[in-house]
Formats: C-alpha cells, sequence, structure tokens
C-alpha cells in the first residue's frame, strides 16, 4: 500500500477518534440538562467528560505513535 494511502487512513481514523469523543462530551452535557434542567450542571458534566475522555484520547495517542 503505497504511504500516502496509509497516510491519509491515519488522518481519518484521528479525526474520527475525535469526532467520537466530541459526540461522547455534547451527549453527556445534552443529558445533564435535560435531567436537571440546570445549564450549569450541562456544562460541568461537559467539562469533565472532556477531561476523562480527553485525557484517554491523549494517552492512547501517544502509545499508537511509538
Amino acid at each position: 500500500m503505497p504511504k500516502e494511502s496509509n497516510d491519509v487512513r491515519t488522518g481519518l481514523a484521528k479525526e474520527g477518534r475525535l469526532w467520537g469523543m466530541s459526540a461522547l462530551c455534547a451527549l453527556g452535557g445534552a443529558l445533564a440538562i435535560w435531567k436537571t434542567n440546570s445549564i450549569g450542571y450541562g456544562i460541568l458534566t461537559f467539562l469533565l467528560c472532556l477531561a476523562v475522555f480527553g485525557g484517554a484520547l491523549l494517552a492512547y495517542e501517544r502509545r499508537r505513535k511509538r
């Protein structure tokens, strides 16, 4: 397989993981707002999800590079 094709596939996979993480964070925030009727809890939940999933994704990407 040519190197260009591998680079494109790797880039698309990384982009997909970022979109997936953002969708999970947004879903968590939306569910918190729906359950509590408070935008503050939604923002807090979104940021908490971002910290947890972002840290996990960062660790995964670093480990994958090696």
